[in-house]
């Protein structure tokens, strides 16, 4: 951009092209009232608060709709000015009410700021014409008060050009005009709570119900979001050790923008249920009973010792967490190596994204992202391949929306008619295969564009190991990848094949985005090398606008990998058989390593169940709700002699614990998480750990108690330590994270300020390389099992929704949901709601039926965000052929119509309590939920016995509506 020149009242300012005076004004900290303007939004220009006088031109202009010029002279106040803006104020507060010190956004209001700034002290006009007044409190998190309202628009707007979800509107005219959202409540509209209009309102007419019930928090950090891989920059307001609100942070990398989970659903950190107190038995068959660190810490020492002592040191085993920060993860790994003295460490990026470790490791040179959120938004076209990104993702997906509703090119591959492919405002190229035949399709495309010579050959010459591109254009040239072939097997129309294959490659800018959808197949490291090998057949790396994105899918999946929690390598995916590097380690660690491979995690569960491994440690993980195969890991758990849980709440995986320690949430911590774009970003503590302790701590003290002494003071002399063991961190610093906001690794004495767009010279392995992917078939439905299962997540809920489940989330979402197909459903009689079975080789489970157009027939999709029914027991064992990942997003299956719904409680005493409870519920349904719980908890209270009532409170809360009553009673 052109930097210009310009005064505004008689000071200097400098601003760029393309900049209205009204910014430019601000960033000179020059302040114009307004209320129609918002950041993030498109000029308006509706109220004309913000008026000025330009030298030169005649009458006022609208400085939030009038660029800046070079040599501009504008002055912002003037008598004349001031006339007209109090003239203007006044007739909208003719419209509002005068209730500032009870309003709750007494303070934050800019129509309460800018009545100050221009001096209103009378208002000559009192009328309430055009103003519809109603109150909308339909959303759990937020309220509409129309009496409040200014007709500025901002909400409309914020919902259209933020979220993309044009869920709100104005109806009627001029003084009769009033907001809407559609022709309902805002809980029955389009509306998914991201907050965004909750944000752009500048009175209080839309006002978050905590604000209104809790008032104003004094203090403000700015921290990261803990759901998400998108790592959205947030600020906290609190007081007095309690959570007020969250909003986006304007300066972060999310431009303000959060999802409903980021922006809302953080109650779960305040929890009834969340663990306090270490809880310790000495068989999994006793109850847990309360007790101190120390007692704890000094049990499971004792234990792991013993464990050593009679097995081996490879009897044990450590599980790290996504979910934690940089430093905890560094910590865990650190442990298992030298207080365990094995490798024997994993973390769940093994059951999401280690193929595009793997995969983007090969190829390019590391395992991660090659460019930026700001380099996605310059891309001609996009290609998003098995990604729901507005609901996994869902501040990326909502920029992705904008950028097609803005004319750029989108190319969905999904076997469902997700948001991206189906809503009405983009045109987006949808190619829907079937589930496991992505392989296939993907090397259709690069068939079609290497076949019509759409190719980059320059960049492939200069830039590419040239054997294994030949290689690779012998197998890509077999006639077993052309479109009619391939529209065979995938269920995808040859054109729509060679169509995305041109607009892909006849771009000037491409960047590809994938998701889960990709990485969890026995094929995943293949699906991810069909992605490395587009992108550099076309020249799409190392270029603003172009790259290779993998979504990663908790908050610190690409965080966790890089601190090396994997059982082959350290830090930053260096191999443990090399000696250099375990040299280095050894020499800061005061440590001998040993050099032996560990477990993954698959690895590891067989190994229980051989008799193998006797001990684990898992921080942070839910490995019986969210791995596969349920009743493998059930056996896996059961067979060991000793585990120990760090978590937030009991979870489905305690229940095989003999010590639960206390986690800590995100908002309860210090640290770094790093981001799918390797965006390294600040956790800074809001609140104090209900525990008491640092979460870091937990981990170095039983590090302590085992032999091994970690002395840290801070979680940034554990920061200091990684850098000092890391190349991409060896200049990073919490000063250079806190003076820059975040940086993008590598951050090193070439890239003191960081990295945007990796492989910009040559690939990191200097020369990018191609690589084979046959395409192998999965088994074929037949008569036994004629459906195709795939799983993935709704926006409401994150992971195994362990934290959602606590929130008001589940008003939203409240169950699993098996989709089917509308020809599909009339086959087989059934109805939306219907109970149906679902049977694999490995289980059966009961879910509610949505019959629906979004997936094809013979395909079924489901979520597996609720303790029940246990979605994964479906799934096999079947893993990716590189990596161990397993394959979540394929399974043959069978359905049929039941009658009545079956329940498992695996840690029931009496499961004919739970039969009781369920007819008392058929009995109430036709009831409202808040009416029909109380009337459930009036009569268990008065018809059941004490031993009853204390055998229901065993039962793991199957929903919302169980746990509901569970509480109360």
């Amino acid at each position: 951009m052109n930097e210009i020149n310009l005064v505004i009242d008689s000071k200097k300012v400098k601003a760029f092209e393309g900049q209205t005076i009204l910014e430019a004004a601000r960033n000179a900290g020059i302040k114009i009232p307004t209320l129609c303007a918002f950041e993030h939004l498109k000029p308006y220009g509706s109220c004309r608060l913000c008026i000025v006088e330009i030298e030169g031109k005649k009458g006022f202009s609208a400085s939030c709709t009038t660029l800046a010029q070079d040599g501009m002279v504008v002055c912002t106040q003037s008598e004349k000015i001031n006339k007209i803006r109090r003239n203007i104020l006044e007739l909208y507060l003719s419209e509002h009410n005068f209730d500032c010190t009870t309003c709750p956004n007494n303070l934050r209001c800019e129509l309460q700021e800018a009545a100050s700034l221009v001096g209103i002290r009378d208002v000559r006009f009192n009328t309430k014409a055009h103003i519809k007044s109603y109150k909308d409190s339909s959303n759990p998190y937020f309220e509409f008060d129309s009496s409040k309202c200014i007709m500025c628009a901002r909400c409309v707007r914020a919902c259209d050009e933020i979220q993309g979800n044009f869920a709100l509107t104005i109806l009627s005219r001029g003084y009769d005009s009033y907001i809407k959202p559609g022709i309902n409540d805002f809980i029955n509209s389009e509306c998914v709570s991201c907050g965004a209009c909750v944000k752009a309102c500048p009175t209080g007419a839309l006002i978050e119900k905590n604000v209104v019930q809790n008032g104003s928090g004094y203090n403000f950090t700015k921290t990261t979001c803990g759901f998400c891989g998108v790592g959205c920059h947030v600020i906290v307001e609190s007081k007095a050790n309690t959570i007020v609100n969250i909003v986006g942070d304007d300066k972060g990398p999310n431009e303000g923008h959060l999802c409903v989970k980021g922006r809302f659903a953080w109650e779960f950190v305040n929890s009834i249920e969340r663990i306090k107190k270490p809880l310790i038995r000495e068989k999994i068959t006793d109850d847990f009973k309360e007790t101190t660190l120390e007692e704890a810490l000094d049990f499971v020492a004792w234990k792991f010792k013993n464990i050593k002592e009679k097995y081996s040191k490879y009897a044990l085993a450590a599980l790290a967490s996504s979910r934690c920060t940089n430093e905890e993860v560094f910590l865990v790994q650190k442990l298992a190596r030298c207080a365990f003295e094995n490798n024997n460490i994993d973390n769940c990026a093994r059951v999401c994204h280690m193929p595009t470790g793997f995969a983007l490791g090969l190829a390019f040179g590391t395992g991660a992202g090659t460019a930026d959120i700001e380099s996605l938004k310059k891309a001609e076209c996009i290609m998003v391949v098995g990604s729901n990104t507005t609901h996994a993702h869902p501040v990326v997906g909502s920029l992705i929306r904008q950028l097609a509703i803005s004319g750029k090119k989108l190319i969905v591959i999904n076997p469902r008619g997700i948001d991206l492919a189906k809503q009405p405002h983009i045109k987006a190229l949808h190619l829907q295969p079937y589930p496991g035949t992505n392989v296939a399709l993907l090397n259709s495309i690069a068939h079609v564009i290497v076949k019509e010579n759409l190719y980059d050959k320059d960049f492939i010459e200069n830039k590419c190991d040239i054997d294994s591109f030949k290689l690779w254009l012998d197998f890509i040239l077999s006639d077993e990848y052309n479109p009619t072939n391939v529209s065979k097997i995938a269920g995808v129309d040859s054109h729509l094949i060679e169509k995305a294959a041109r607009e892909f490659a006849t771009s000037k800018k491409a960047t590809i985005v994938y998701g889960l959808g990709v990485t969890e197949h026995t094929f995943g490291s293949s699906g991810v090398f069909c992605l490395t090998n587009l992108a550099m057949l076309c020249g799409f790396i190392g270029k603003e606008g172009c790259g290779v994105s993998p979504l990663r899918g908790q908050n610190n999946v690409q965080g966790a990998s890089d601190m090396g929690a994997f059982p082959n390598v350290f830090t930053f995916y260096r191999h443990i058989s090399d000696e250099q590097t375990r040299k280095t380690f050894e020499s800061v660690w005061k440590k001998t390593l040993d050099t032996n491979v560990g477990f993954t995690i698959p690895q590891m569960f067989k190994a229980a169940i051989d008799g193998r491994l006797k001990g684990m440690y898992i921080v942070g993980e839910d490995v019986f709700q969210t791995d596969p195969n349920t009743y493998h890991i059930k056996e896996a758990l059961s067979s060991l002699e000793f585990l120990v849980v760090q978590e937030l709440f009991l979870s489905p995986t305690t229940q095989f614990a003999h010590v639960v320690l206390p986690g800590s949430s995100y908002l309860e911590k210090n640290g770094t998480f790093t981001n799918w774009e390797r965006r390294v970003s600040k956790v800074n503590k809001v609140i104090e750990p209900l525990s008491g302790i640092d979460e870091y701590k937990i981990i170095t003290e039983l590090s302590k108690k085992l032999g091994y002494p970690m002395d840290y003071n801070s979680e940034e002399e554990i920061f200091n330590e990684i850098a000092l063991l890391s190349p991409q961190f060896s200049t990073l610093t919490y000063e250079k994270l806190q003076n820059y906001g975040s940086l993008l690794w590598p951050v090193d004495s070439k890239n003191q300020t960081g990295t945007r767009i990796l492989h910009t010279d040559e690939f990191l392995n200097k020369k990018g390389k191609f690589f084979i992917t046959n395409y192998v078939a999965n088994q074929l439905p037949n008569d036994t099992y004629p459906f195709i299962l795939t799983t993935g997540r709704n926006l409401f809920h994150y992971n195994s929704s362990n934290q959602t489940r606590k929130t008001k989330n589940v008003a939203f979402y409240d169950a699993d949901y098996l989709e089917i197909n509308e020809k599909d459903a009339i086959k087989l009689n059934i109805s939306n709601n219907d109970l149906v079975e679902v049977k694999s080789e490995s289980a059966k489970i009961t879910l509610k039926a949505k019959v629906t157009d979004k997936i094809k027939p013979g395909v079924l999709f489901t979520t597996f965000h609720f303790t029940q029914p246990k979605t994964n027991a479906l799934l096999s064992q079947n893993t990716d052929w590189a990596t161990d990942t397993p394959e979540y997003k394929f399974m043959l299956v069978n359905i049929k119509k039941t009658d009545k719904e079956t329940y498992e409680i695996n840690q029931t005493k009496n499961p004919g309590i739970l039969e009781q409870y369920i007819k008392i519920f058929k009995f109430f349904e036709k009831y409202p939920q808040e009416t029909r719980t109380q009337l459930i908890v009036n009569h268990i209270k008065k018809n059941w016995d004490t031993d009853k009532i204390n055998t229901l409170k065993t039962i793991e809360p199957i929903d919302y509506q169980l746990k509901q009553v569970i509480e109360r009673v």
